[in-house]
């Protein structure tokens, strides 16, 4: 926990230096955005929470699936299409997610 608190003083520092060096007051700005940018962290309980939801989603996506080739009744037969489309839709937001994640962490080495 100590590392921590001082490795966040020194990005702290470091950030207070660079906004010192800006002369503008829109120079000041951009440094402390590309400053807040550069403190985004990676974090596992993201990654793990996305990767379950993933395989949560692709899990009713291919159940949704078998049960819409199974059933013959038009009504059962539209409700696990769309059940199918939306979880479809869902499991490709959280695959774009993990790839995000798995971005940040590469960028951040």
């Amino acid at each position: 926990m100590a590392r921590k608190k001082t490795a966040k003083k020194k990005t702290a520092k470091k950030a207070a230096k660079k906004v010192k060096k800006a002369t503008t007051r829109a120079e000041k700005k951009a440094v402390e955005k590309a400053v807040s940018k550069d403190e985004r962290k990676y974090s596992s309980k993201k990654f793990q929470s996305v990767v379950r939801n993933l395989i949560l989603s692709i899990i009713l996506f291919v159940l949704s699936l078998v049960l819409y080739n199974v059933t013959l009744t038009g009504f059962l037969g539209n409700l696990f299409w769309i059940a199918s489309f939306l979880t479809g839709f869902v499991a490709i937001a959280f695959l774009i997610a993990l790839l995000i994640l798995v971005f940040i962490k590469l960028m951040k080495r």
